[in-house]
């Protein structure tokens, strides 16, 4: 046993130094992979990736990942390197798969779309990676997804285990693509970015499906690989701002307190911070796909968006997002104050608004296509803005009046990111004047794929008097759940940095909801 841990070892170290030589230069690549967003993938794309993960299963190389990840877990969190280390390490891993399939890419989850409800994303069911785990002894095995009985050999032998945070097999609520928005428009530096999103969406994965994820080797399960790919993809997004001025962008504190410099040695592979922070170059061949990016191919968009329906969201096609884009308030454009744009959204108010300066995905759930179809249809209804969190929403929003042939609509595009770039490159926010002062399109006689003229009854979304146009419940967004005091220990953050951070998400939401926005993936 102790020879095969040292054989595996000095694999690991071969390999690790052959793609140094191979990549140390920081020349453009000349060939990339695209890395998509994992439920985007067709069938047979996705047998693919899991063909090739599963060969570095069997291969050992869950291991070692594992082993390395575990190791140097006081080194690679908490500090300055996060993001370089697991950008290299996420790199590593496709490098590894590459050896068995030249095409191999690492898909990115892309959670924020789940983070109302992330036990019923799609992405956690058997189509895909599996999802909780059931009791067996004191361990909580997974059952389903391609990673089914899969015996992990570190730190010892036994099964793949997830224990979702919540309760009755729930997941407590992420932070949600406005939040992450927020976040890339509102840093100022790397450190105040890295930080927000170590402990925002890249913790509340971790600390949300539990078992071997919550640990210091949960590289044993591939959430981690699609979950990493997608914290790489928002940092790629932060450094494109401002025509890529942030691509060289770094600091923070080093593990021995000294400051960090992009002349540091990452942990393990012995490179420089800045031999990793150009992605296109060096080592780093791969880009990403849009969070939602439809596939140029109908055959595969159809079984795509058949697939997605099942689980309760919708990919945007021309027909939701006209929907969707019909109703002022699920634009932040269009549903915020000018103080609250400011406050959060700056770059909204700058004379030209980046795609980079808004990271929505392209997919939007049942329930907020069915509100959104509702306001098209009852445009004279009352809308009960009271929400979960308690606050009475809707009482400072500027375009309350949504008949009276005035209310500013979102401008059309291709994608929800995009309709709000072109919404505030073409409407005056600062001075509250719309160029598009054009009152509600007539409702669509078809119905929205996947809606139901029935409202979900059992949540507090529920529609109320519809069928009189009365009154229209308005979905709330809830708030982030904190994190557990075992995860916050065990990465060493500090408490009162935490707090701050989850106090100001906090303010976010309730901002939101009582300026009235309502938000497509609720």
């Amino acid at each position: 046993m102790m020879f095969n841990k040292l054989l595996a070892c000095l694999s690991l170290s071969v390999i690790i130094g052959l793609f140094r030589v191979q990549g140390q230069s920081q020349t453009r690549c000349s060939s990339t992979v695209l890395r998509r967003e994992v439920r985007s993938l067709s069938r047979s794309d996705w047998q693919r990736v899991t063909r090739t993960v599963t060969t570095m299963y069997n291969n050992g190389w869950f291991h070692w990942f594992s082993f390395i990840h575990n190791q140097q877990f006081a080194n690679i969190h908490n500090v300055a390197n996060f993001l370089p280390f697991h950008r290299r390490f996420v790199v590593e891993f496709e490098l590894v798969g590459k050896t068995i399939d030249p095409n191999f890419a690492v898909p990115f989850w892309d959670a924020t779309i789940d983070f109302a409800n992330p036990a019923g994303s799609p992405v956690l069911t058997g189509n895909f990676i599996g999802g909780n785990g059931v009791l067996r002894g004191s361990t909580r095995c997974i059952t389903n997804g391609f990673e089914n009985g899969w015996i992990m050999r570190y730190p010892n032998n036994r099964c793949l285990s997830r224990n979702f945070n919540g309760n009755n097999g729930r997941i407590n609520p992420w932070h949600s693509p406005e939040s992450v928005t927020s976040v890339i428009q509102t840093s100022q530096n790397f450190q105040a970015f890295a930080s927000a999103i170590e402990l925002g969406i890249h913790a509340d994965v971790h600390n949300g499906i539990g078992g071997d994820m919550s640990t210091g080797f949960s590289p044993n399960d591939f959430a981690f690989m699609l979950h990493h790919s997608n914290i790489d993809r928002i940092w790629t997004q932060w450094q494109n701002l401002n025509q890529g001025r942030n691509t060289n962008a770094y600091g923070g504190t080093n593990r021995n307190g000294s400051g960090a410099r992009l002349s540091d040695n990452l942990p393990v592979f012995g490179e420089t911070v800045q031999s990793v922070m150009r992605v296109g170059y060096g080592r780093n061949c791969y880009s990403y796909a849009n969070s939602g990016a439809r596939s140029s191919n109908r055959k595969r968009q159809e079984s795509n968006q058949s697939n997605v329906n099942l689980q309760g969201s919708v990919l945007v096609n021309s027909t939701v997002i006209d929907i969707m884009l019909s109703i002022p308030d699920m634009s932040l454009a269009t549903s915020l104050s000018q103080s609250a744009i400011r406050r959060f959204y700056p770059k909204l108010l700058e004379p030209e608004t980046s795609i980079y300066d808004v990271a929505l995905p392209n997919y939007v759930s049942i329930n907020s296509l069915n509100y959104a179809r509702k306001r098209r249809r009852y445009p004279n209804a009352r809308l009960n803005r009271g929400g979960r969190n308690g606050r009475n929403r809707g009482r400072n929003s500027r375009w309350r009046i949504y008949n009276n042939g005035r209310t500013p609509k979102p401008l059309i595009a291709t994608t929800l990111s995009g309709s709000l770039v072109l919404t505030s490159n073409k409407i005056d926010l600062k001075n509250n004047v719309p160029v598009n002062a054009t009152a509600l399109a007539s409702p669509d006689s078809q119905p929205a794929v996947g809606a139901s003229d029935d409202y979900n009854q059992s949540s507090k979304n529920a529609l109320v008097g519809a069928n009189s146009g009365q009154i229209i419940d308005a979905p709330a967004i809830p708030y982030p759940a904190k994190l557990s005091k075992m995860f916050l220990d065990m990465h060493k953050y500090d408490y009162e940095l935490y707090n701050k951070l989850h106090a100001a998400q906090v303010l976010l939401v309730d901002t939101l909801n009582n300026e009235g926005y309502v938000s497509p993936y609720l």
